[in-house]
């Protein structure tokens, strides 16, 4: 069984010791604002990059659709080439046929 402390040195140690828990409370206590603001920074870095994605997404949605249409017109006019240089053929073949006649 412990002896019992004259009461001028309990309250002494139970002050001191009320000290080093508000002590270490505090330290706790600027440790998660440290960590609040490192977690807000990140978020709005978070938020920062993701707005910077879809704006780049949507760049590549617009670029991408700019392609397709280009690569179909390129389609049709090549078709439309290809079509036309064969009728000037055959013309030209019918023409030097009916010229030989």
């Amino acid at each position: 069984m412990q002896a019992e402390l004259p009461p001028q040195e309990f309250q002494a140690q139970v002050l001191a010791e009320l000290r080093r828990l508000d002590t270490e409370f505090r330290n706790l206590n600027n440790r998660l604002d440290s960590l609040e603001n490192r977690m807000s920074s990140l978020e709005n870095r978070l938020d920062t990059e993701l707005r910077e994605i879809k704006e780049q997404l949507s760049r590549i949605r617009f670029e991408m659709e700019i392609s397709q249409k280009t690569g179909e017109r390129l389609e049709r006019l090549a078709t439309s080439l290809i079509a036309g240089a064969t009728i000037a053929v055959i013309a030209g073949v019918i023409l030097s046929v009916i010229r030989t006649l």
